[in-house]
């Protein structure tokens, strides 16, 4: 089955939220296993820690265990078929597209409301080079709702396809932390971010391409910088979130102490925990630690910073 039998809609500027909520409604009635997925959502539990000034909201999702364990070698990579390619989504799942090139899914391993996988018609590999303009427009047509990328070696479970993914953002902890910033970094946060600001999306796009090109020459050896990215829209502005990565996944995960493989969402204050026993005996400490341990050292970042604020 290809898009053209799977897409039912299209997510107009005027009217993506309302096509959303239909897709929704659509797919809930006829695919079980997004219904299963929405209705453990229900059920989730939630921790509340306080690390410094901010809070975490930890989440207990035991459906997300396959996507925080997922093998992204690209030895597994080639050993599996693509799961966003049409031909390969459950049979039940249909979509509605976004201009000419992206068709908007029900994820059915949500970890918020209403979470989205916005994936390229074209298989082609996780890349933001290019397509940053997508996700200023995905969030400019659904207010409300944070749009997400998660680079190949930092979350993204199908590196080899390129998607973003979005969700409503409230009860998010950063849309309200991020409020509080008049510069392009947030100070005393335990994991290390770049903030863009902008009414103007030409602006915006040049300012996060020099973001990109600055990260870049940190490890110059990859096919773009490990970076997480988080967008929404909101009084008629833009905001951007850039989390410069230091490793994909932390010492704890490695060494079997915890299953916790912070992704967009993570970082933006919602660790997932999909193991009970886990999510019982996290606290503040390892969660300031892990986020630490992740994202860019804070000499190089400092360093980042201060080259970006002289291009202003």
């Amino acid at each position: 089955m290809g898009w053209e039998e799977r897409i039912i809609g299209r997510a107009d500027p005027e009217e993506a939220v309302r096509q959303v909520e239909y897709l929704f409604t659509h797919q809930v009635s006829a695919w079980p296993l997004l219904r299963s997925g929405l209705e453990s959502l229900s059920r989730v539990r939630v921790r509340e820690l306080r690390i410094r000034w901010f809070e975490v909201l930890v989440r207990h999702i035991p459906h997300r265990i396959d996507s925080t364990t997922a093998k992204v070698d690209p030895e597994s990579i080639s050993q599996r078929p693509c799961f966003l390619c049409p031909d390969k989504l459950p049979e039940e799942e249909r979509g509605i597209e976004f201009g000419d090139d992206f068709v908007l899914l029900c994820n059915p391993y949500p970890i918020l409301d209403r979470h989205l996988a916005i994936v390229r018609k074209e298989h082609t590999p996780q890349r933001i080079t290019g397509e940053f303009s997508a996700m200023l427009d995905l969030s400019r047509i659904l207010p409300g709702f944070v749009v997400v990328y998660n680079g190949p070696e930092c979350g993204a479970s199908a590196p080899d396809h390129l998607h973003f993914q979005a969700c409503l953002h409230r009860g998010l902890p950063v849309i309200a932390d991020v409020s509080r910033v008049s510069g392009m970094s947030i100070e005393d946060y335990a994991r290390n971010v770049l903030v863009l600001k902008g009414f103007d999306r030409v602006w915006l796009s040049e300012r996060f391409e020099a973001v990109m090109e600055r990260l870049s020459k940190t490890d110059p050896n990859r096919p773009e910088p490990m970076v997480n990215v988080v967008a929404f829209f909101a009084d008629k502005e833009w905001v951007v979130m850039v989390f410069p990565r230091g490793k994909h996944r932390p010492t704890a995960y490695s060494s079997g102490e915890l299953i916790f493989s912070p992704a967009s969402i993570d970082l933006c204050g919602v660790p997932v925990l999909p193991v009970e026993d886990d999510f019982k005996k996290v606290g503040s400490t390892m969660i300031e630690k892990i986020f630490m341990e992740v994202t860019m050292d804070s000499d190089v970042f400092g360093d980042v910073v201060r080259d970006l604020e002289l291009l202003k």
